[in-house]
């Protein structure tokens, strides 16, 4: 039952910051993937200092990883690759705010490899519930890349 929960309240946060035809048309617009599917690095993609950004509609995706109970502060390369890609992709102020929402980076595995996701940091609070080794699902976009790093941001889980 905290699970619903978790969910209603990452929609509510969308809700608040973002326009409901860009980013929540409904959660069953979040195809079922793995972080290991998505990530890929073609070695011209571009460089490590230039951001490229995919359009947002076809970028959700639900994820199904291991919680490992840590957090550390957004690297601000992401960050800023973010906000590029955001500025390029829409005009949406709601979007932008969103962006700066995200404060934190929770780290999680799938499989052996381990990934750190921009979270909300209204969700941080709320995921430190979660038991560390517990695998939960997490509702993600991937707004582009920087450089060879896909730009992930975890909307709800």
């Amino acid at each position: 039952m905290k699970g619903v929960g978790v969910v209603f309240v990452g929609l509510l946060l969308s809700l608040l910051f973002l326009d409901c035809d860009q980013l929540w048309a409904g959660w069953s617009d979040y195809k079922e993937s793995s972080l290991s599917t998505l990530v890929f690095c073609e070695n011209e993609m571009n460089s490590k200092d230039v951001a490229t950004c995919v359009p947002i509609p076809q970028n959700k995706y639900l994820v199904k990883v291991t919680y490992t109970g840590n957090f550390r502060k957004i690297d601000w390369k992401r960050y800023k690759a973010a906000l590029t890609c955001i500025d390029i992709l829409t005009e949406n102020k709601g979007l932008k705010n969103m962006i700066g929402s995200y404060i934190y980076e929770t780290q999680v595995k799938e499989g052996a490899k381990s990934y750190w996701l921009p979270i909300q940091d209204a969700l941080v609070p709320i995921l430190k519930e979660v038991k560390e080794g517990e695998m939960i699902n997490l509702y993600v976009i991937r707004l582009g890349a920087q450089g060879c790093e896909w730009l992930f941001f975890i909307m709800a889980f």
